[in-house]
């Protein structure tokens, strides 16, 4: 893909060197330009691939997510089985207390262990 210069760059450059000179001067920029570009599409890829393997590595795998999460949640379950243990314990330590404070039950051991 060749490179055109703007219309006004080519008067300026016209009425400067002269017609017949500004033709080869036209014609050398434009190569140039045409020159850059095509080395700017050789390095696109090349970029491409170095922006490519930064991002792979500063972001996080499937794998190292999947891990993760899994041991987040084997400690949240193992927080969760401590928690359930101990409601479990209070629940009981309610029940016989209320069991132990209640009037009648209490008459009844009293009797029990009196007999």
């Amino acid at each position: 893909m060749g490179y055109a210069l703007p219309y006004d760059l080519v008067k300026e450059i016209e009425q400067v060197v002269g017609k017949e000179k500004a033709e080869v001067v036209i014609k050398v920029i434009e190569g140039g330009l045409g020159a850059v570009e095509e080395k700017a599409k050789e390095q696109k890829a090349v970029v491409k691939a170095e922006i490519k393997d930064e991002l792979t590595k500063e972001l996080v795998t499937k794998a190292e997510f999947k891990a993760e999460l899994n041991a987040l949640e084997e400690r949240l379950n193992g927080r969760i089985e401590r928690l359930n243990l101990k409601l479990n314990l209070l629940i009981v330590l309610i029940v016989l207390l209320l069991t132990l404070f209640n009037p009648t039950v209490t008459e009844l051991i009293k009797n029990w262990i009196l007999k």
